[in-house]
């Protein structure tokens, strides 16, 4: 890519964008942030620490006019209903560049996940885990970085790996259309697809789970093209957004 403001070639994010924004993350320069998400992007943990999973926790954020308005939910996929629904508010400090979505977003999540009163079986975040070019998506940062090791899953619905497509795209069951996502010849995230629909989510491991598993329990929660606790967070998001608006 090349940036038309600073005509640098670069790739993902131009360095000279990004450098005002530098002084408000504890690091020195962009090589220096590759470096941590490579670094972790090893202790991801990709088996299943709990293989019963009912109460999850659904995290999103969503901005207007440099505010973050960062909601959760719990969900019970047993009854499917949900409850304890919360939203707060943040001040944006950094503006979204690909790649590193962990710098503006992720002591958000964090700081949602400590509000909770007691531990969900799972996390659910509407952002990408290890499917991400250096194979650490916020998701994932944020799983390794959660006080108690809680399955994480992160669903999005665009896939930051571009030059991957979905591969092996079979028949999950009869409503449903599941695929890989290999990135540099590594299994890094799942689409998965309602038949009827054009198109679909990614799913990946944020930390303590199987990407099989992850898939399984997404697929559970799809009744629209959205899983049911990001779709309903979303829908009161919007609410409270629009309700800002008309003030």
């Amino acid at each position: 890519m090349k940036c038309k403001k600073h005509n640098l070639s670069y790739k993902y994010v131009c360095p000279e964008c990004f450098q005002p924004y530098l002084e408000e993350t504890p690091f020195s320069s962009l090589e220096e942030i590759r470096k941590y998400q490579k670094l972790n992007s090893k202790r991801i943990k990709t088996t299943n620490l709990n293989n019963k999973i009912n109460l999850i926790a659904c995290l999103k954020i969503k901005y207007y006019n440099n505010v973050a308005y960062a909601g959760s939910i719990l969900y019970n996929i047993k009854n499917q209903k949900y409850k304890n629904f919360k939203i707060r508010k943040y001040k944006q400090i950094i503006p979204y560049f690909p790649t590193l979505l962990f710098l503006r977003d992720l002591e958000i999540y964090l700081n949602l996940a400590e509000q909770i009163k007691f531990n969900p079986d799972c996390y659910i975040l509407n952002a990408s885990g290890q499917l991400h070019p250096f194979l650490f998506g916020v998701a994932s940062d944020f799983g390794v970085k959660l006080k108690e090791e809680i399955p994480v899953i992160g669903v999005s619905k665009n896939n930051l790996c571009k030059s991957s497509i979905p591969i092996n795209l079979k028949e999950l069951n009869k409503s449903k259309i599941v695929g890989d996502i290999v990135f540099k010849n590594k299994l890094v995230g799942k689409y998965l697809l309602i038949k009827n629909l054009k198109n679909g989510i990614y799913i990946s491991v944020g930390n303590n789970i199987s990407l099989n598993f992850a898939m399984i329990i997404i697929s559970n929660l799809l009744k629209y093209r959205i899983p049911e606790p990001i779709r309903l967070l979303n829908i009161e998001l919007n609410k409270t957004i629009k309700n800002e608006i008309e003030r």
